[in-house]
């Protein structure tokens, strides 16, 4: 035992080594991806415009028949122009609680509330009748609604 390497033996290297013989077979994703990979079919350029005619079926009409409609008459949008200055504000409260007077007044400048002109001692006032003149009575009729 000269070489120190008494109880050792040395194996014979396989030929091909671990590898290649991994590269030989394909990955799992390989083979996952190859399931389901759908080949490009070119189809067939029909010879004349009478054979696409044939090809795509024609659309039958649908009869106009009311019955599976609803016979309840449409309600008409109601059009906040019309309303009460007092409804108009009632309105933006219940959508937009946390509001404040300015974006109140600059709101009903808008063309769906019909462009109504208020001054700001007049909306104070018309709040205070509502009592809706603090933003946290304004939240708690929003919260009412």
């Amino acid at each position: 035992d000269a070489g120190g390497n008494s109880g050792y033996r040395e194996e014979k290297k396989s030929e091909t080594s671990p590898a290649t013989e991994e590269s030989e077979k394909p990955s799992f994703y390989e083979q996952s991806t190859d399931l389901f990979e759908k080949k490009a079919v070119k189809p067939e350029k029909p010879a004349n415009q009478a054979e696409v005619k044939q090809a795509v079926p024609a659309k039958k009409p649908v009869p106009k028949d009311d019955n599976h409609r609803d016979k309840r008459p449409k309600q008409a949008p109601l059009n906040l122009a019309y309303l009460p200055l007092q409804e108009k504000i009632r309105k933006i409260v219940a959508k937009f609680p946390l509001i404040s007077v300015r974006q109140l007044k600059k709101m009903l400048k808008h063309e769906d509330f019909g462009r109504e002109r208020v001054n700001y001692i007049r909306l104070y006032r018309v709040l205070r009748e509502l009592n809706l003149d603090t933003r946290a009575k304004r939240y708690r009729y929003y919260r009412s609604c």
